[in-house]
């Protein structure tokens, strides 16, 4: 049986999933800004190509980005190396952007201010090699564009204007890059402190519901989750058995064998308890040599059975650390939870039945009724 069934809170597993699928739909509204941009110089004759051409790029920058989206939403894009698929959607967003701008008469400064978006999506995800791949491409691109221009339009080009702009977009996005490497670099190590601190979290939370020998739940959280089941049981939704368990003679261990060999058939013990019961089960160490394992949805009936394979499975166990007539069994006490009981109420009962099995011989298993 595991003992993890606590009140840990984890992060959801699509947690990060979530996030790829938010940032590429934010990259979609922003492809949609662009490309109204571009149909406002469409509209005031500021786009050489026309209709037709504006039709052909809208199209494929639109085809592009549902792509993404479409990647992302039917987790497609977990196959990929890097699933957030940022640094493809920011080469998308460039190349759609220097197409534009081709064909853009005049206003070209106000497609490529695009990129400070294209570039604040990459601080999310983006590492600093990637920014550099970026930024190379839109800056060599763009002057790939001034030069087509200079070659196939150059009535309405002034080159000197167009390269004076291109040497302030060189500068702007070399520092958009250095800043949003930085920006990522800290934005990733946030992440990793904040991974951390929840695995010191965790790391408490476990250290103060968990017995520090045994590793089984301390007495204190097994009552909140006999407290638990009682409410679940008020609301007819379940039931539960307790099993009240001591070891045998154990203080004969102890001063025969010393304490070393004593925590050692405790932790044994513990490991067997712990493997005989189901998943939704719940084994405790109530103290010193005593356990407490809570039964979920058990009757009386079912739960002396499971009890006694617990004896059995203790009596029949070889401990190395005991020698000579040194051996390990085991009493235990079982109740079943009547209505209107109380959690001591409960605990009383077993431990009079736990009481009985001792007084009776040890070694067995007693049922106590309501």
């Amino acid at each position: 049986m595991r003992q993890d069934g606590s009140r840990r809170k984890l992060i959801p597993s699509d947690h990060s999933q979530a996030l790829r699928l938010r940032l590429t739909f934010y990259a979609l509204l922003g492809g949609m800004t662009h490309l109204f941009l571009v149909w406002l110089c469409l509209y005031f004759g500021f786009f050489r190509g026309g209709l037709k051409v504006f039709l052909i790029l809208a199209s494929a920058d639109l085809l592009g980005r549902l792509t993404f989206l479409a990647l992302v939403a039917t987790g497609i894009n977990l196959r990929f190396k890097e699933p957030g698929l940022v640094l493809v959607q920011m080469v998308w967003a460039t190349l759609c952007v220097l197409a534009a701008i081709y064909f853009v008469e005049y206003g070209r400064l106000v497609l490529l201010m695009f990129y400070l978006q294209v570039m604040l999506f990459g601080a999310f995800r983006l590492r600093r090699e990637g920014f550099i791949f970026v930024t190379a491409l839109a800056v060599l691109g763009y002057a790939g564009v001034i030069i087509a221009l200079t070659a196939y339009h150059p009535l309405n080009l002034n080159p000197r204007l167009e390269w004076l702009q291109w040497l302030g977009f060189l500068l702007i996005m070399c520092n958009l890059s250095l800043v949003g490497a930085q920006l990522n670099k800290f934005l990733r190590r946030y992440r990793r402190q904040n991974y951390q601190l929840k695995e010191a979290m965790d790391r408490i939370e476990e250290l103060a519901i968990t017995d520090e020998l045994t590793k089984l739940f301390n007495r204190r959280y097994v009552i909140e989750i006999l407290n638990e089941q009682m409410a679940l049981a008020a609301r007819g939704v379940s039931s539960f058995s307790v099993c009240y368990m001591d070891l045998d003679h154990f203080k004969v261990i102890n001063d025969t064998l010393g304490h070393d060999a004593g925590d050692k058939v405790l932790k044994r013990t513990s490991e067997l308890l712990a493997a005989s019961l189901r998943e939704v089960d719940r084994v405790a160490r109530f103290g010193g040599e005593e356990f407490l394992a809570v039964l979920i949805n058990s009757t009386v009936e079912r739960s002396r059975d499971v009890a006694e394979r617990l004896r059995r499975r203790i009596e029949q166990e070889s401990f190395p650390e005991l020698d000579g007539d040194l051996k390990v069994t085991i009493s235990i006490g079982v109740a079943e939870y009547q209505p209107n009981e109380t959690v001591d109420e409960v605990l009383k009962r077993a431990d009079q039945a736990l009481y009985q099995a001792k007084r009776t011989g040890r070694n067995r298993t007693v049922t106590i009724p309501a």
